[in-house]
């Protein structure tokens, strides 16, 4: 059980500060607005995509959404 605590503690000490460092001097509001931009984008991939793919497949859908959302705006 002791190793099992060696390796759950640093690693939820990693997830800790990978999130403060996400969110650090941004307000709520900010954060929210942001979380549901990439939750809609997503969904957006997953509406596109039905069947799924690799994580390949995922990361080119992302990208060419991404880039056809910047030509968009």
């Amino acid at each position: 059980m002791k190793f099992i605590g060696l390796l759950l503690f640093p690693a939820m000490g990693l997830i800790l500060i990978w999130m403060w460092l996400r969110v650090r001097n941004k307000n709520l509001e900010t954060i929210v607005k942001e979380s549901a931009e990439e939750h809609h984008h997503l969904l957006d991939i997953a509406e596109q995509h039905p069947k799924g793919g690799s994580y390949s497949d995922y990361q080119n859908w992302k990208s060419q959404s991404t880039d056809t959302r910047k030509h968009s705006e």
